[in-house]
């Protein structure tokens, strides 16, 4: 669980990160950065990101 969403080893980082409501800030930097596509391709990847 992050910020009351539950997150789900089968979705990206990205597809996590929407649902949850305490990320808004990670999900406009990944958008604004160009990185949806890279974190939504298969990784691993590990991000490290505080909530808003």
């Amino acid at each position: 669980m992050v910020g009351g969403a539950a997150m789900y080893p089968t979705k990206t980082i990205v597809e996590n990160a929407v649902n949850a409501k305490d990320h808004t800030t990670l999900v406009a930097a990944v958008k604004a950065a160009g990185l949806v596509d890279t974190l939504n391709s298969k990784g691993p990847f590990t991000v490290f990101a505080p909530d808003n």
